[in-house]
């Protein structure tokens, strides 16, 4: 079964993290300044002197936790092919969670899970705030680590029953 809310994006906005500074610090620097708890990453374009990610191990068993993880340091600098996520809060913190995909210079791809990476020459981001939406991140004993927690079927939410292909619901 797949749960799944209708959101608006009633404020977008565009911004620049400069040169030097840590991506994820100029997330949280949007996210102060323009008051945003939970938001959509809907493009980023740029390049990384250097990124940080997390991965799950090979073979893990779910649920994961940090047991199962792998980190890795990659060393650029790199052109952001693409970068997306989204934000929102969890407990009494705010978590950004970003998947990038980076060039390397001679035309290699690395990605996953970014934790955090230094700007080389700009990074354009195009985001959208969700202003009217309650959804938050939680604990979840199946997956493992935080994830969305959206709400069962009610008046704002619709739930999705997995269909075998060729077969109607109605007799």
């Amino acid at each position: 079964m797949v749960h799944a809310v209708t959101i608006d994006f009633p404020r977008t906005f565009l911004a620049r993290v400069m040169p030097g500074e840590s991506l994820m610090g100029g997330f949280r620097r949007i996210l102060d300044v323009h008051r945003i708890q939970r938001a959509v990453i809907l493009s980023g374009i740029g390049s990384l002197v250097e990124a940080r990610f997390l991965g799950v191990q090979p073979g893990a068993k779910r649920p994961f936790g940090p047991k199962r993880i792998t980190q890795l340091e990659a060393q650029g600098p790199f052109e952001i092919l693409t970068l997306e996520g989204n934000i929102f809060p969890s407990g009494h913190t705010q978590i950004v969670h970003l998947h990038v995909a980076l060039g390397t210079s001679d035309g290699k791809v690395i990605g996953g899970h970014l934790v955090d990476g230094e700007v080389y020459t700009t990074v354009e981001l195009f985001l959208a705030a969700l202003d009217h939406c309650r959804v938050r991140k939680v604990k979840d004993s199946v997956a493992g680590g935080i994830q969305l927690n959206i709400p069962t079927p009610g008046p704002s939410a619709t739930a999705l029953h997995h269909r075998k292909p060729g077969r109607s619901r109605s007799r």
